[in-house]
């Protein structure tokens, strides 16, 4: 027997009512679900702690506590669910200048209608929950939901050869990612293609004054991105994450630093969700993105996913599979067979936040992978201290591609449940 999502959370982070009532209560959390029904939904929050929460609580005190939303149903308060505060980014990326309330809208919330809950903070320490993150001996994190792996991000270099240096050694990207049953759907130097790397970000067009730099083909030797450093790794009832600092170098100088913010959600039975929201900062030079048909956010798949094993592909908007091209999509799914006779992959999900939305993808007509390149409708300059700021959703699945459910996860993340949060007053 399956058993409900609400069900599974209630348990790994949850409290009783009588747990509850001491804990102390922060806010009333009211949820909008909208034009379009919810179904397990992550949420999160933008809040300034001191405005919604009173009193001297700060992002940091947040982070570091326990926290659960209690429903109010009927007029009575029902079992927790866990909720969890994404700390503030440093510096700060647009959505989380304050820090975040996340949480799982767990089970169904019909179009129209609202829940409230009560967000309580007890005394205790954050739990460490069922979703987790491992350093590798100083070489990679590795995401894991109770005893299942997730994804693993590399901050350290990867050589292709283990003997020897190679211009194709890099870092700063996520292989391998895999399936909730348990089998890996990307690849990393792959024959053919040996540059591309599971899910990673790279531009193969940038003038930087009179150099051209090439991020994306690393076999030019004209561009590459290197990891500097890493913090607010964390695990918990909700999420897992990073906020990991990189620097994109060319021609011996660094040409952007990027800021990359990655969190893991905790669903159970799968699909795994992670979001990712990335900055890219000009130094002491312009960078211009210049128009290409690929570049920008990358997934590859399989290398067996070739010729007869070929993957299934799907869009939000269709796209020509002989040119491998698409004049926009809010999101793609790439799917194929895995050795243990399934089938799973990635979905990539694009946000209006982003540049071009919906943006241009590239579909490889051939080899298995895809990007959503913004800089196929023209050329961007990011000036000397200036930024670009990227959002994007992956969802890691069993089976092949389903467009309802690719419709429903892209609307859950363009169009997010509306949230107040409002200090707690004795008249509620």
């Amino acid at each position: 027997m399956q058993i409900p999502l609400i069900a599974v959370l209630a348990l790994l982070g949850g409290s009783t009512t009588d747990t509850a009532a001491r804990a102390e209560d922060l806010a009333l959390v009211v949820v909008h679900a909208g034009r379009h029904e919810r179904s397990d939904t992550p949420v999160g929050v933008p809040v300034y702690p001191k405005l919604r929460f009173g009193g001297d609580l700060t992002s940091e005190d947040l982070a570091r506590r326990r926290l659960e939303l209690v429903e109010e149903t009927a007029g009575a308060m029902t079992r927790a669910v866990p909720a969890q505060w994404q700390d503030r980014t440093r510096p700060p990326l647009d959505a989380f200048k304050t820090g975040a309330l996340v949480f799982v809208l767990s089970g169904k919330t019909p179009a129209g209608t609202e829940r409230r809950f009560r967000l309580r903070m007890s005394s205790g320490s954050s739990a460490p929950g069922p979703v987790r993150v491992t350093d590798e001996k100083g070489t990679s994190l590795t995401f894991g939901h109770g005893s299942r792996p997730v994804a693993r991000y590399n901050y350290g270099l990867v050589r292709r050869h283990p003997d020897r240096s190679s211009v194709f050694d890099r870092s700063a990207y996520f292989h391998p990612v895999w399936a909730p049953c348990g089998e890996i759907v990307t690849d990393d130097f792959p024959d053919s293609h040996p540059h591309q790397r599971g899910l990673f970000l790279a531009w193969t067009r940038a003038t930087i004054g009179d150099y051209k730099a090439d991020f994306w083909n690393l076999m030019s030797n004209r561009g590459k991105t290197a990891h500097r450093g890493l913090s607010h790794v964390v695990s918990g009832p909700v999420f897992a994450g990073f906020i990991a600092e990189n620097e994109c170098v060319a021609d011996g100088r660094v040409a952007l630093k990027e800021t990359w913010v990655t969190r893991v959600y905790g669903r159970p039975d799968g699909p795994w969700i992670m979001d990712f929201e990335i900055r890219h900062t000009a130094t002491e030079r312009p960078v211009v993105l210049e128009k290409y048909h690929y570049g920008g956010m990358a997934y590859r798949g399989r290398c067996d996913w070739l010729g007869a094993r070929r993957p299934l592909i799907e869009t939000s908007d269709g796209y020509d599979a002989k040119k491998g091209q698409a004049d926009k999509a809010r999101w793609v799914d790439m799917s194929g067979r895995l050795p243990n006779g399934s089938s799973g992959g990635v979905c990539l999900l694009d946000h209006p936040s982003n540049p071009t939305y919906p943006t241009p993808l590239r579909i490889h007509p051939n080899e298995p992978y895809y990007c959503f390149a913004f800089s196929q409708r023209g050329s961007r300059t990011i000036e000397p201290g200036k930024s670009i700021e990227l959002r994007y959703r992956c969802v890691v699945h069993d089976g092949v591609p389903d467009r309802a459910e690719a419709d429903r996860w892209a609307r859950d993340f363009a169009e997010p449940p509306e949230v107040t949060v409002e200090p707690v007053t004795d008249s509620r």
